[in-house]
């Protein structure tokens, strides 16, 4: 290990016994928090169906929400509560000052994917005086460990594993799936990593998942879609709002799957995929794709994700086997001059409006170590 100042920690003595137990024993590490960007709270949000004419389910000219709440449409905050980040920017902090210059950064850390279990049973065994961290909480050892994380592998939703996520606004566990919204209108739900995902330099990923929508609303017509989302505001992000839950979260980067047409956002149909940035569902600089598939039917769509750095690709299949999987979207997209922190928080949005429908996420696999062909086979 090199010397104090070589490794650039504090010379508190707290410091000093943080760097000790992470460093020689459990690996350096911190929460994954680092910049969180600018949280977008009170922002005045679009509703997701504001154009005017009869409510209805894709036809030309209609709207979902021309009245009602502003959990979906109107002025009102996007629930980008800041709770939660400062525990996290603290633990990045506490790791880029005492293990850098040691570990080398977070997102590049010879540590990483030490547990918390690990960390824990360094400092139990009190081996080489570590003993005397015994005051880190539970909830801070698992924040070092959560940064340290370049997977995650969530097969179905249960109580032993759904706090993995932060639920909020309408959103709840169900049936092994979380479940963005109920059949009900006007309502807002997210799921969003309770902690930043750290990721590496050039921004690569691998994400699956699958997904459910059911029972429609009004004579069984179906709105509005949910978004698989990336952003660095909050975990608590999107908990209100329009655009799909979306609206108003920035930075931000999505894939919406759009069960409703909305003709102020350019949509093509009420059954399309396509990529949305920065808080917004207008289609202006990405096309939406149609898939062969109708989303809302009912039944269960596997959904292949993956950003090499330069171009994020979109799969979609009826079953979880990748390789007859189809090719939805290929985009050329940079998610560095949308991020200015590699630590992101992964997760969903969703809404309804004057029509409703269930909308559920069964299984979630992200890994920042990219693989070509992404989750072949399938988890």
């Amino acid at each position: 290990m090199s010397s104090i100042d070589g490794c650039g920690f504090r010379r508190s003595a707290g410091s000093f016994l943080l760097f000790m137990a992470l460093c020689l024993l459990a690996g350096c590490g911190g929460g994954g928090g680092g910049t969180t960007g600018t949280a977008n709270n009170n922002s005045t949000v679009t509703p997701s169906n504001e154009s005017v004419g009869t409510p209805g389910n894709g036809s030309t000219g209609t709207t979902n929400d021309s009245t009602g709440p502003t959990s979906n449409g109107g002025t009102g905050t996007t629930g980008n509560d800041s709770t939660n980040v400062s525990v996290q920017a603290s633990g990045s902090t506490l790791y880029q000052a005492n293990c850098q210059g040691c570990h080398q950064p977070l997102a590049s850390s010879t540590k990483l994917n030490k547990t918390a279990a690990e960390i824990q049973a360094a400092i139990t065994a009190n081996t080489g005086g570590m003993g005397s961290l015994a005051t880190l909480s539970a909830g801070e050892i698992q924040s070092i460990a959560d940064a340290l994380k370049t997977t995650e592998a969530i097969p179905s939703f249960n109580t032993t594993n759904s706090d993995v996520f932060q639920l909020n606004g309408s959103a709840v566990l169900s049936n092994n799936n979380i479940r963005l919204t109920p059949n009900e209108q006007y309502t807002a739900g997210s799921a969003f990593l309770a902690n930043p995902f750290t990721l590496g330099s050039n921004f690569v990923f691998n994400a699956y998942f699958n997904f459910t929508l059911g029972a429609g609303g009004r004579s069984n017509r179906h709105a509005d879609g949910f978004v698989f989302a990336l952003q660095t505001v909050s975990s608590k992000a999107g908990a209100t709002g329009g655009n799909l839950g979306f609206g108003g979260i920035k930075p931000s980067f999505g894939v919406e799957f759009d069960t409703f047409k909305n003709d102020g956002n350019n949509d093509p149909d009420n059954n399309h995929v396509a990529i949305v940035t920065n808080g917004s569902v207008q289609h202006a600089a990405f096309a939406p794709v149609t898939p062969s598939v109708t989303m809302s039917d009912g039944g269960t769509y596997h959904v292949w994700i993956d950003y090499d750095g330069a171009t994020v690709e979109v799969h979609m299949n009826t079953t979880n086997d990748r390789s007859t999987s189809s090719l939805l979207l290929a985009k050329a997209i940079d998610l560095k001059s949308i991020f200015s922190t590699q630590y992101v928080y992964f997760g969903f949005t969703g809404a309804t409006g004057i029509d409703s429908q269930t909308q559920d996420v069964g299984a979630f696999y992200l890994t920042s170590n990219y693989q070509t062909g992404g989750f072949s086979p399938a988890p």
